[in-house]
């Protein structure tokens, strides 16, 4: 990041120094850390609706996201054009309580607006393998589900990686991590041997310990650990979880502890 160091004025002759500083991030809300703010007020653009929203649509009836494309998902731009992982809503209100109805779904584009949602083939849906659900070994019932691409794990198998939102059975339905592992973004396998049970995960194979986690919020790589941004999870179980924030990170992507983070609270729904 260059910036103007300084300036000299002689002789009525103007001097701009430019220096070449240490590269740093800088988010949109930090007000601290730019180096020189004489002069200088930081504003948030109000962001503008594209006029062709929505511009991934739900399917038709019948169609594994027919009732909902429900983005808690990842977008990553490769190879030209951008890939998403979205989570797609059935309409099979037959089976309106199973959490079954809610899959892991794959859409891309090459310019972010203009959305197609290729024919995989890969797993059964409505006596067919016409969709574009993508393969996560199992019936399980995703509520959300974030993706990255690893290109620092020497294994190709475990190029792209995923974190999701399951649920499990403890008195009631409380949330959990699994993560996944894929080699393409298409097939998909959880870093541990597990299999659904109606869609969810059996409290035996939880990867962390009996406490509501909802892994809705970003997933990221930073300095040799995978770091995970979660709500809720309150020490203990009660039957309202409070939205405060919770980090967990790993270094293999299976093993998982809770890390020690500053967060921004709304008053009224952390009480």
């Amino acid at each position: 990041m260059k910036y103007l160091h300084g300036l000299l004025l002689a002789q009525a002759v103007s001097l701009v120094l430019t220096v070449q500083a240490e590269e740093r991030v800088l988010f949109a809300f930090d007000s601290v850390s730019i180096p020189h703010s004489q002069n200088l007020r930081l504003e948030m653009a109000q962001p503008g609706r594209h006029p062709g929203n929505p511009v991934l649509k739900r399917g038709e009836p019948g169609s594994p996201d027919a009732m909902g494309v429900q983005f808690y998902g990842s977008v990553i731009r490769e190879e030209g054009k951008f890939r998403m992982w979205y989570v797609a809503f059935d309409d099979d209100t037959a089976n309106k309580a199973t959490t079954t109805r809610w899959r892991a779904a794959y859409a891309e584009s090459v310019d972010g607006v203009n959305w197609t949602k290729p024919d995989l083939g890969l797993v059964e849906f409505g006596g067919n393998k016409s969709n574009n659900l993508v393969d996560v070994g199992g019936d399980w019932g995703f509520v959300n589900l974030k993706v990255i691409r690893d290109e620092t794990d020497p294994d190709a198998a475990r190029r792209y990686k995923m974190t999701t939102h399951l649920y499990f059975r403890h008195n009631t339905r409380l949330g959990t991590l699994l993560p996944f592992v894929s080699p393409d973004g298409y097939t998909w396998t959880p870093v541990k041997e597990v299999r659904p049970q109606k869609g969810e995960l059996r409290k035996e194979d939880l990867l962390l310990p009996i406490v509501h986690l909802e892994p809705c919020g970003g997933l990221y790589q930073w300095d040799g650990w995978y770091y995970l941004t979660a709500q809720n999870a309150m020490p203990g179980i009660h039957h309202y979880q409070g939205r405060v924030t919770r980090i967990y990170r790993s270094a293999d992507f299976v093993n998982w502890q809770p890390t020690n983070h500053i967060g921004f609270v709304r008053g009224t729904q952390h009480e």
